[in-house]
């Protein structure tokens, strides 16, 4: 039987937070496996923005890596946020771009 959206969100933040800690945190999948763990024969487009969607309501989010090399992962934001190093203002000045979009 098929996952819901929200069941497959659970079953992969379940995966991260895995007790083997060799196997504990952020990971990869591939299409294939991410379809068996759903119980789909097809992935369609909505569903899997939907998981993500589910996934970002708990603190986790899935990296799209189907086109470039057949994987999603899954990594929780906190720790996007300790490991990833922030763009000094510096960096951002030199690269700045005048716009006048007022949108986000």
């Amino acid at each position: 039987m098929a996952l819901s959206q929200n069941d497959m969100a659970e079953t992969l933040i379940a995966l991260y937070r895995n007790d083997d800690a060799k196997s504990k945190g952020m990971y990869r999948l591939s299409k294939d496996a991410f379809k068996s763990i759903a119980g789909k024969a097809a992935l369609k487009e909505v569903y899997f923005w939907d998981v993500d969607s589910a996934l970002r309501e708990d603190g986790f989010m899935i990296l799209d890596m189907r086109n470039e090399h057949n994987q999603v992962g899954v990594i929780s934001m906190s720790t996007v946020i300790k490991r990833f190093q922030e763009l000094s203002e510096k960096l951002v000045g030199e690269n700045e771009c005048p716009s006048d979009d007022d949108e986000w």
